[in-house]
């Protein structure tokens, strides 16, 4: 008859809460996949959209490129106005 100690017993616990975890990411993995927007063969029409969007938003980060440091600009000024307004002894 074999003992087995508690660190065994820990070990054995472990590996079985792992598999619990590596089942439940599985499944995560598969309900994600189901509930995915993109179908796995997708209509004449969805790919016309997806390719119009993809364009799209190509374009808008290039724009993005010289909007973000325009909206830093504006969100500094207004910090340093709102500052300046409400602190008038500075």
């Amino acid at each position: 008859m074999m003992l087995i100690t508690s660190t065994q017993k820990e070990k054995i616990q472990m590996k079985q809460e792992l598999n619990n975890l590596k089942m439940l990411l599985e499944n995560i993995e598969k309900d994600f996949k189901s509930f995915s927007i993109y179908s796995d063969n997708p209509t004449p029409q969805q790919r016309m959209n997806r390719l119009k969007f993809k364009r799209w938003w190509r374009s808008f980060l290039r724009e993005g490129e010289l909007l973000l440091p325009f909206f830093l600009g504006i969100m500094l000024l207004g910090l340093i106005a709102y500052i300046t307004i409400t602190n008038p002894n500075l």
